[in-house]
């Protein structure tokens, strides 16, 4: 669907990835002039209602979030071109890689990336918990890392609300089957605790390169997540921090009740994983008893230099060998004694000096990721001396944590040795400019030269700032904000604007039409005069049709009627017509048609008394019509003899008067 413009503002570029339910194409806003990310609807499902709900409801559990560590979603639609049906979401184009490609690339990843990614997805999660959702799906292809090491979680496509009921399934087990939790995989209550779950399998899986559970097929690895224990990831990667284990341990219990209370939880011991690990850690170093558990299949993926050992031969005959060799033994005893006894007297000297040297030094210990009181007070107790060289602003670390230390640890340097230290102030923070009352132009312009990054424009009426400037920002102006953040313009979109139904005008005449139009809050707009079949002065057409909400003081304009249309042709002349009464009645109906004209509409009609007759015996009438007309007269509905001469009981056209 290459060059497709959707909504006539999103061209499709190309192709860059497919999911379950989707393609994903890279395409160009040409309203905004941006890189955007557009998700469509496979064609084998756009006839299921089922799964359009589905990729509707992803759109918009993901578009009621707003987190740094989220996909922004921008626009939802769909549209049909040249026939072909598309349901669209259109959200924030990342540019970089997914997890799953950092770990296959990587491999066991280092225990300070591991803490804070695991943070980013963990923080993104609370948001959603916040809003009632359920991520129902954190995998690795699920976390997009942006080119500034930043993650963002992306594909809502399964989280459902769960304010209102319990979530679970029926028809199959959402989520992939390597991350699910066990009572996902029973298809039991599933709540904010699955997604912790998850989020310690991918965890899991940074620290060691592989996944916990692995199996033939989708239901054996379902079962060893609820049976089976997993091997500690330390025991896989011995260079893991024992504080980290221990966290991505209790991610993993079985128990729902057994892990993180909330996602929250979990982001302050990530956060603050290396001072957890210098205290009392306790995480299972091996695995209970399990089915088929064999310690050879989970050899550490680093290998360690093995211990080279000399062992002698018990079977070899050393008596039998001296003997034939004719050595004399006790000369050997002697020997050895001397020997001993220098390397004795060796061992003394030298050990006393050792001891005086080893007096005299220590060891550096790791002080990065502590708090500058927990890192000197570390070096303190290693006899050595701390100093503050250098504060500075870094994006990794949080503010007031060790950066740097300049001697590396693990190092042997002499008692009293000063190690200098360089200390975090944080991600450079910036106070947002006040760009309230500007366009929306001019404030993305100061923004951005702020060295903040635009986010979304969200629009809400207002009285008091003009249509098109700016409300607020969000977050507020003179609140400080890293460099680079994304910053939401709220931009008004006027006074909100009252409505009125337009009424039924048509049939009305002129004075009522205004009156009903004032009445509605409406104005009357132009009046043009045409000719019809209604009578002159009546409403025939209305500009907007009745019923239609529309802006009030909208104008409506009118067609009013001018009457029948007068025709030129006719030569209309006067006819006395006489009319002698039926015999036997007293009264009767009289009805006159021209024939020419019409056969329903009567040019004259009326009731007659016989009594009424002139002297010559009948009742003369008068009509006006066209010199060649064709006239019938009827009695009572009957016809009558007309228009013959010579019939007395008729009438006899074409006298004048």
């Amino acid at each position: 669907m290459d060059q497709v413009l959707l909504n006539n503002r999103y061209r499709i570029l190309q192709r860059i990835g497919v999911g379950g339910m989707a393609y994903v194409y890279e395409a160009e806003d040409i309203l905004l002039k941006r890189k955007v990310a557009v998700k469509v609807l496979k064609n084998q499902y756009i006839e299921d209602e089922e799964f359009v709900r589905k990729f509707e409801n992803e759109a918009l559990a993901a578009a009621s979030l707003s987190h740094p560590n989220i996909v922004n979603i921008y626009d939802v639609g769909s549209e049909e071109i040249q026939g072909q049906k598309y349901h669209y979401i259109v959200m924030e184009l990342i540019e970089g890689s997914t997890l799953k490609d950092a770990i296959a690339a990587q491999g066991q990843m280092d225990s300070s990336v591991v803490a804070r990614i695991g943070s980013q997805i963990a923080m993104a999660l609370q948001c959603a918990h916040d809003h009632n959702l359920v991520h129902r799906d954190i995998k690795p292809a699920n976390i997009l890392i942006m080119k500034s090491g930043d993650i963002k979680v992306a594909d809502f496509g399964i989280a459902r609300i769960s304010s209102a009921s319990t979530v679970t399934y029926t028809n199959s087990i959402l989520g992939t089957v390597h991350y699910i939790s066990p009572e996902q995989a029973k298809g039991r209550f599933t709540d904010f605790k699955s997604d912790i779950y998850s989020l310690g399998v991918v965890m899991y899986e940074m620290a060691t390169g592989q996944v916990p559970f692995d199996a033939d097929n989708s239901v054996g690895i379902a079962i060893k997540h609820i049976q089976e224990s997993p091997v500690p990831p330390i025991d896989l990667n011995p260079d893991l921090s024992p504080a980290l284990n221990r966290i991505i341990l209790t991610c993993m219990e079985k128990n729902p009740e057994d892990r993180y209370a909330s996602a929250s939880d979990l982001v302050g011991d990530l956060k603050n994983f290396r001072n957890l690990s210098n205290r009392d850690t306790v995480y299972m170093k091996t695995p209970p008893p399990m089915p088929n558990y064999r310690p050879e299949d989970h050899k550490p993926a680093r290998k360690k230099h093995r211990e080279v050992v000399y062992e002698s031969n018990p079977s070899h005959p050393v008596e039998e060998e001296e003997k034939k060799s004719g050595f004399p033994w006790f000369a050997l005893v002697l020997v050895a004694v001397a020997v001993a006894t220098v390397l004795l007297v060796t061992t003394i000297l030298g050990g006393q000096n050792a001891n005086r040297l080893e007096a005299s030094q220590t060891r550096v210990p790791p002080v990065i990721n502590l708090s500058v009181d927990e890192a000197m007070d570390l070096l303190k107790n290693n006899d050595l001396l701390g100093e503050v060289v250098e504060r500075t602003y870094d994006d990794k670390t949080d503010e007031g944590l060790v950066m740097e230390q300049s001697i590396k640890s693990g190092t042997t340097v002499d008692k009293g040795t000063k190690v200098e230290l360089k200390v975090s102030q944080g991600k450079n923070t910036l106070p947002i400019p006040d760009v309230t009352g500007s366009s929306q132009e001019d404030a993305a312009a100061t923004l951005t030269n702020a060295g903040f990054t635009m986010g979304q424009n969200i629009f809400e009426n207002s009285d008091e700032v003009e249509k098109g400037h700016i409300i607020r920002t969000e977050p507020r102006a003179n609140e400080r904000l890293e460099q680079g953040g994304r910053v939401n313009l709220v931009v008004s979109d006027g006074p909100e604007e009252k409505t009125s139904k337009v009424p039924v005008l048509i049939g009305a005449d002129q004075s009522k039409a205004n009156q009903l139009l004032q009445e509605a809050e409406l104005k009357l707009g132009s009046i043009e005069p045409r000719e019809s079949s209604y009578p002159s002065g009546i409403v025939i057409e209305q500009s907007i049709k009745a019923g239609e909400e529309v802006p009030t003081s909208t104008t409506i304009n009118l067609v009013i009627s001018s009457g029948p249309k007068a025709n030129p042709e006719l030569n209309l002349v006067d006819f006395t017509l006489r009319i002698y009464p039926p015999e036997g009645k007293e009264t009767f109906n009289v009805e006159v048609f021209d024939f020419k004209q019409s056969t329903t509409k009567a040019i004259f009609q009326g009731k007659l008394k016989a009594e009424d007759v002139n002297r010559s015996g009948y009742i003369p009438i008068h009509i006006r019509t066209a010199e060649d007309a064709d006239l019938r007269i009827f009695y009572d509905g009957k016809p009558a003899k007309a228009n013959e001469p010579g019939q007395s009981s008729g009438e006899q056209p074409g006298n004048r008067d």
